[in-house]
């Protein structure tokens, strides 16, 4: 005989005694149920995003650098990977949560949790999306970092897309209402069919655990030589986070076409750091003064005595007329805060698999004024930007005592270039050439840094514009803007660059009303190039095409060097040992480049030119001239192969047509970026107390065409 006693309780009465026992199988299937559903819903949507993520970059996206767009294939599978990703999520949200589903509270404590965290899903996967529409490229580690600590320009490019802005802060907006309601139905259905949700789950369960063990194992493995990691924001950023770079197993030593790679050479033992320092420390004999002028975003391409046509350059023109124009010559990175620290080091800036903010510093390095320091000159570094920015100063910051003044050190107004304020340039040169006066009694080596340049290429207040219209268009941003922004864009750039030639040309003038010119090596270079749409590439930090990579790089010394124009390819890493090769100081053995002073015997060593960028593009490159070859791994590992020679505006990819060339300068990049990354893994410490860095690669023998 049974009876009902209360609600949730049953009591069986036998003749014997009365059980009662409490009825425990609705919470039980609603917990089942919860986590089911949510499951289920979970890969609905992670589909449902991944088709409509993948249709948005179809029409509206396209890579700036161009590459190679993914595959129907790669497409589908990175819809399928965010649908697993998004159940997995689910999968444990709910079943953290289950226990609290039998209280109403609980309940709505659950459904307020998982609102937020797939909320949170959601956003990075919209956000993704429209950034990888607007600046070509999916938010990784590398590009996270370098956004977080630079973020005004990618605010701006997403606020200045107006169409996108209002269609992402909707759609987020439009996501909180729709999930809350369908996990409030959820939490509020009531199921008793354990045994149905009970498979329902398994089922579900089963799914995402196959996917999920996919989604962890393709990050390291597949996931770039499947084009995955060019698909979905989830999967770019995690391939991003391997530790192992995407590289390191791309060449087999065993390969059967074409020799193994070759080994780098080591750096030189750190006793003969000290040999040096003893050696310069002892000579007393008579320096020149150093001033290096770098000044940044300016390409080759706008300057007089290259060929451009506007007069926008007298004073560098006039310098060049009496200097040693290095016409090949290339920087280490497209981006400032890898260009900047490799001029005054002579190191080249690829440290760890992803962007380096020199939080890490434990290794051997030596600046300008470094050395400098070490001849008895006094040494001051007086910058328009933030020497800050992106931990340029602590990698800039030694032992040795230096004057710096920059951006945190002005007071008055500044410029606004998207990144940061800047100090308006003649403020800058004022302050040099104050600090010059000041020091004139004894050999200086000072370095100045100007900014007007930098996009958005804006003048400061009371300077007016030579070139007209010259307003700043609010459809264009730092990542993006088309033809019909270019000419009021280059006519902005031209005024900049007017600008801070007009700079450049107090400095020279003060050092020749001084009687300092000819005792005192003038180096006046860029840190990095500028695209302007070419390739449809703006700005600069995103590819490594010449309009970006190539740099002016003019010497001014009488008494060593002669006016001439030289071909012969050098890098920005040669820079410093040259400066110390013209005041007579041999080079550090820190140093990885090589004097150009004597043009022929820099070209005898044969030296490959490598670069690379780390930030919203991930790119690495070699120049072993004529031939150029450089990797887009943001874009799916798309190799480049030019020949400069016969293509200077690297029209014509060859990689396909040269696979012998591309192949050896491949193996060739491979080998020194490994040999980087070793060097400056964590666990060789013992190698870094004990050595300089690494030797760079000379250049295979290759064909002239």
């Amino acid at each position: 005989m049974r009876q009902k006693c209360c609600t949730g309780v049953t009591s069986w009465c036998t003749n014997d005694r009365i059980v009662t026992t409490t009825f425990a199988t609705a919470p039980s299937s609603r917990s089942l149920l919860w986590c089911a559903r949510n499951v289920i819903f979970g890969a609905a949507l992670g589909a449902a995003l991944g088709l409509l993520g993948q249709a948005a970059i179809m029409f509206f996206g396209g890579a700036p650098s161009g590459g190679i767009a993914p595959g129907l294939g790669a497409r589908l599978g990175g819809v399928l990977l965010t649908a697993a990703g998004y159940a997995a999520v689910l999968l444990m949200t709910s079943i953290m949560t289950a226990p609290t589903m039998r209280w109403a509270i609980g309940r709505a404590v659950s459904v307020t949790l998982t609102t937020l965290i797939v909320t949170g899903l959601v956003a990075l996967h919209v956000v993704g999306v429209a950034v990888r529409i607007v600046s070509g490229a999916f938010l990784t580690r590398g590009a996270l970092e370098f956004f977080l600590n630079g973020q005004e320009s990618m605010f701006r490019a997403l606020r200045t897309t107006y169409a996108m802005h209002v269609a992402v802060v909707a759609a987020i907006g439009l996501t909180v209402a729709v999930l809350y309601a369908v996990y409030l139905f959820q939490a509020l259905r009531r199921d008793g069919n354990t045994q149905r949700a009970a498979r329902l789950l398994g089922i579900s369960a089963a799914l995402v655990a196959t996917a999920g063990i996919a989604l962890l194992v393709l990050p390291a493995k597949a996931a770039m030589a499947m084009g995955l990691s060019r698909t979905t924001p989830e999967m770019a950023l995690l391939s991003s986070l391997q530790s192992v770079p995407a590289w390191s197993e791309e060449v087999s030593p065993d390969e059967q076409n074409g020799p193994p790679p070759r080994r780098v050479v080591e750096g030189a033992p750190r006793i003969v750091g000290t040999e040096w320092e003893d050696r310069v420390a002892n000579d007393d004999s008579a320096r020149p003064n150093v001033l290096l002028v770098v000044i940044d975003s300016l390409t080759t391409r706008h300057l007089g005595y290259v060929g451009y046509s506007r007069p926008i350059t007298p004073n560098i023109d006039r310098i060049a007329a009496r200097s040693m124009r290095l016409l090949r010559a290339w920087a280490t990175a497209t981006h400032s805060n890898y260009a900047q620290p490799a001029i005054l080091s002579s190191l080249f800036p690829r440290r760890i698999p992803w962007l380096d903010q020199y939080t890490r510093l434990d290794y051997p390095r030596v600046l300008l004024h470094d050395v400098f320091h070490r001849a008895g000159h006094t040494a001051a570094t007086i910058s328009s930007q933030d020497q800050n920015w992106q931990g340029i100063a602590r990698f800039e910051e030694t032992a040795t005592p230096i004057f710096l003044w920059h951006a945190p050190d002005y007071d008055g107004p500044r410029v606004d270039i998207i990144s940061e304020k800047v100090v308006p340039d003649h403020v800058t040169a004022e302050r040099a050439i104050a600090w010059m006066k000041s020091h004139q009694d004894k050999p200086f080596s000072l370095y100045v840094n100007f900014q007007i340049a930098h996009f958005p290429y804006g003048l400061p207040d009371g300077i007016a514009p030579r070139y007209t219209p010259a307003y700043y268009p609010h459809t264009a941003n730092f990542v993006r803007y088309g033809e019909t922004e270019k000419p009021i864009l280059t006519n902005r750039y031209d005024n900049a660059i007017a600008y801070v030639d007009a700079q450049v040309g107090k400095l020279e003038q003060y050092l020749s009303q001084s009687g300092l010119l000819d005792k005192t090596i003038l180096v006046i270079t860029a840190d990095h190039g500028e695209m302007m749409g070419e390739h449809g590439v703006v700005t600069h930090g995103k590819s490594l095409f010449e309009g970006e990579a190539r740099v002016p790089l003019l010497v001014h010394y009488p008494p060593k060097v002669a006016p001439r124009d030289v071909l012969t390819p050098v890098s920005h890493l040669d820079v410093l040992p040259t400066i110390s090769d013209l005041a007579g100081i041999p080079p550090h053995p820190a140093f990885q480049g090589h004097s150009f002073a004597n043009p022929a015997a820099h070209a005898a060593k044969r030296v490959g030119i490598f670069m690379n960028t780390q930030g919203y593009q991930m790119t690495e490159g070699v120049i072993c001239y004529p031939w150029k070859l450089w990797i887009d791994r943001t874009e799916g590992n798309v190799v480049r192969l030019f020949h400069l020679d016969d293509d200077p505006m690297e029209a014509r990819n060859l990689a396909k047509d040269k696979p012998a060339v591309s192949r050896a300068l491949s193996r060739m990049l491979g080998a020194q970026m490994r040999a980087q990354i070793d060097y400056h893994a964590p666990h060789n410490q013992a190698m870094r107390d004990n050595r300089f860095a690494p030797r760079l690669l000379t250049c295979p023998d290759l064909p002239a065409h």
